[in-house]
């Protein structure tokens, strides 16, 4: 679905450029799921972004990415919008990604009003009714405002949000990370139940191994903006051969995600 060719990004700074990501390249197989990995500032949310033409403005991106055969990265915004519903993003803090003035209906039917601009106000009610039941949400959560919901409840908000037009490709930019251990948990488990109804594909960006290692069917190892390592979970993690990647796991110290079913 998505092959990505020597991608470089860098910001503009003072006297120069900060290269964030250098030399990438990688592929995701529609249906799976590829985790991105490395500590802060490694260039895993850069990457992201990058793909979904997020980056701010002034921000260099050079190399190729190809989704379902077609160059995405020189694309304009008004021709890469047509791509933009088929490609979502879900943000890492459910926090400050929704905006608090606006009703849990009106966030999620936006995207709707942008990229579905033929619908019904009652088409986009019950599609709306219809997203918030897929993430265990009441019909009623459409009337309320996001301050009156729960962490894991936002981020089922947003996770509504990002399925709304219907996208075939989701970046999940640590997606769990500012939740509780047993409300990370279920969001995963969402994930997993949403991917195979809805054939999803994801891009997993994420520092908790042991949620990549439940949730990814490959992984790529990031460092200072560098691939440098690639593998299937299940190989990665039995036999990774990088030092950095062998520190990575060390440090997370063994840790367990527990998840039902």
């Amino acid at each position: 679905m998505l092959t990505v060719h020597h991608l470089r990004v860098a910001f503009p700074a003072r006297g120069g450029a900060i290269t964030a990501v250098n030399d990438v390249s990688f592929g995701v197989e529609r249906g799976t799921t590829v985790g991105l990995v490395g500590e802060s500032g490694s260039g895993k949310t850069t990457i992201g972004r990058a793909l979904l033409k997020l980056h701010p403005a002034g921000t260099h991106v050079s190399g190729e990415a190809f989704f379902e055969g077609r160059e995405i990265l020189a694309l304009s915004e008004r021709e890469f919008r047509p791509l933009r519903r088929r490609m979502q993003m879900i943000f890492q803090d459910p926090f400050n990604s929704l905006n608090p003035r606006q009703r849990v209906g009106s966030i999620v039917a936006e995207p709707l009003e942008i990229h579905c601009s033929e619908w019904d106000k009652n088409q986009r009610r019950a599609r709306v009714a219809e997203l918030l039941d897929q993430v265990g949400l009441p019909a009623a959560a459409a009337h309320r405002f996001p301050h009156e919901f729960s962490g894991g409840q936002r981020q089922r908000i947003g996770i509504a949000r990002a399925l709304a037009a219907r996208p075939e490709f989701i970046v999940c930019d640590e997606p769990v990370s500012a939740l509780d251990v047993s409300v990370q948990a279920q969001i995963v488990n969402l994930l997993q139940d949403l991917q195979t109804q809805l054939g999803l594909t994801y891009l997993f960006i994420g520092h908790d191994l042991a949620v990549v290692e439940h949730l990814c069917d490959h992984v790529l190892v990031l460092r200072r903006g560098r691939l440098i390592e690639s593998a299937p979970a299940a190989e990665l993690y039995a036999h990774p051969r990088e030092p950095y990647t062998r520190e990575l796991l060390a440090a997370a110290g063994g840790g367990e995600l527990r998840v039902e079913g």
